[in-house]
């Protein structure tokens, strides 16, 4: 899969029992109707998602949290080519590709509207579950 888009973001020092902020995070992509795998490595976690939309669209996306509770990353990909979209619009209407630019137009819109909602709810459960990692060990 050609992974399009990835942000990665590191926290230090915030003690966090990482298997709980995956399993959290696993909930929160199952309450947007997201089907997901998850895969446990050492130090690493993964999470596969994909959505079908109404129109019959598969939206995908990937969740990597690696490292220790004191210093770890969260990395979120989304598997939509939607940055060149906006770069080609002009191209498509012009062409007679509206139908297309339309329903790629949906697609980064969703997929900017899950980025930014996916990064503030990390973010408050980072908050919620600092110093977490005492409370299981």
């Amino acid at each position: 899969m050609l992974w399009a888009l990835a942000l990665k973001y590191q926290w230090i020092g915030k003690n966090v029992n990482l298997n709980l902020l995956v399993e959290t995070l696993e909930r929160f992509l199952q309450s947007r109707k997201f089907k997901t795998r998850r895969e446990d490595a050492t130090g690493s976690y993964q999470l596969f998602a994909t959505l079908r939309t109404p129109e019959g669209e598969v939206r995908c996306t990937n969740v990597n949290v690696s490292g220790t509770p004191s210093d770890f990353t969260v990395q979120l990909r989304v598997a939509e080519q939607t940055h060149i979209v906006w770069k080609l619009s002009p191209l498509f209407s012009f062409f007679g590709g509206g139908a297309l630019l339309s329903k790629k137009l949906k697609s980064a819109e969703f997929y900017q509207r899950f980025e930014e909602e996916f990064w503030r709810y990390l973010e408050d459960k980072i908050l919620q579950f600092t110093d977490s990692e005492k409370l299981f060990s």
